[in-house]
């Protein structure tokens, strides 16, 4: 079963941030589909002390695991940001370099 929110828009200053976004092709509605299932938060922390936290799915914390681990790779790996913050952008694509990750942590939890 898939969820929507939608955001009420309650004061001018929500109002104008809407205007806003709909110049940017952005739909004035903000309709979002809630994350289910397995789920983690990734923070990976960069040697330059750079903090980076994403929402995905436990498959694709697996595959990042995966990539972490192979020496013999791409020096690079893209994070899809899913849906988040990805207006008015088709698809949002967030890239860590290998020998710049410090240390990473991962938080598992069950969205319902």
């Amino acid at each position: 079963m898939n969820l929507f929110i939608m955001r009420s828009v309650s004061n001018e200053k929500d109002k104008d941030i809407i205007n806003i976004l709909a110049c940017f092709g952005c739909h004035p509605y903000f309709f979002t589909e809630l994350p289910s299932g397995d789920r983690t938060i990734l923070t990976v922390t960069l040697t330059t002390g750079i903090e980076k936290e994403f929402d995905l799915p436990i498959s694709e914390v697996n595959t990042f695991f995966d990539w972490y681990d192979t020496t013999t790779g791409s020096a690079r790996y893209g994070i899809n940001k899913q849906d988040n913050n990805k207006c008015p952008f088709s698809k949002r694509i967030d890239y860590v370099i290998h020998d710049k990750i410090l240390t990473f942590e991962v938080s598992e939890y069950k969205a319902q």
